[in-house]
């Protein structure tokens, strides 16, 4: 539905002129400890910030936005897999690996990446913890089991990241999303570095486009685990 709008965002954002470790969450608090955010990009619903990465040479990502829903709802679209690549750019094929319940799933993606790289795909586990104050945190890790490597795919080193639903008030609730990538195989970095902002950007404008017709489906939020202090 949305997909073939990267190709374009790509091609303003001048990519074309020239010619799975995993670790702990990044969250926008963590990775502000350790730099400082940039606004990179902003229109009237969205703010992009990057903050590079020393240890992988990537930027790290992080978006904000406030939509008029609950967080309820916002757990349920991001809760469906198999939904997934009507909505987040760059995604192809969702495989769903493993559910162990519905707020805790590995999945297997393949991503169509720009002509002339190689297209990518991962092997993540996702898993929802909630807080005392209402907020919702969707943590999501690369994993290096669970799929064989395909030939027609380059696997992604490295993603690790996370969507943060913070209540507001009734029916509005303030998204952050953070992420760091590293994509493994050959391209210059400062290609990944771009299509590392312009897929979430993309994607965030697809889930508030999508949040006007969505029927959220019946969940227990009470079931999500609280998040145990660090």
């Amino acid at each position: 539905m949305f997909k073939s709008r990267i190709v374009t965002l790509l091609f303003t954002s001048g990519l074309f002129t020239s010619g799975l470790v995993t670790s702990g969450l990044v969250t926008s608090a963590n990775l502000a400890a350790a730099g400082t955010w940039e606004v990179a990009r902003q229109n009237e619903d969205i703010t992009a910030y990057t903050q590079y990465s020393e240890t992988l040479g990537y930027n790290a990502v992080k978006f904000e936005t406030v939509v008029d829903v609950s967080v309820e709802t916002l757990v349920s679209f991001n809760t469906e897999p198999e939904n997934f690549n009507q909505w987040m750019e760059s995604f192809d094929q969702v495989e769903i690996l493993k559910r162990d319940t519905w707020y805790d799933y590995h999945l297997y993606v393949t991503y169509d990446f720009p002509f002339p790289y190689q297209n990518r795909d991962s092997i993540s586990h996702t898993s929802l913890f909630r807080k005392n104050d209402g907020t919702v945190i969707v943590k999501f890790v690369g994993e290096e089991e669970g799929k064989p490597l395909n030939e027609d795919y380059v696997r992604m080193d490295y993603i690790q990241g996370a969507w943060e639903f913070i209540p507001l008030e009734e029916n509005k609730t303030k998204i952050v999303y953070t992420s760091l990538v590293s994509p493994g195989g050959d391209g210059p970095k400062w290609v990944i570095n771009a299509f590392s902002l312009d897929v979430p950007f993309a994607s965030l404008e697809n889930l508030i486009e999508s949040m006007k017709t969505y029927q959220p489906r019946s969940i227990s939020m009470d079931e999500i685990p609280l998040e145990k202090d660090s």
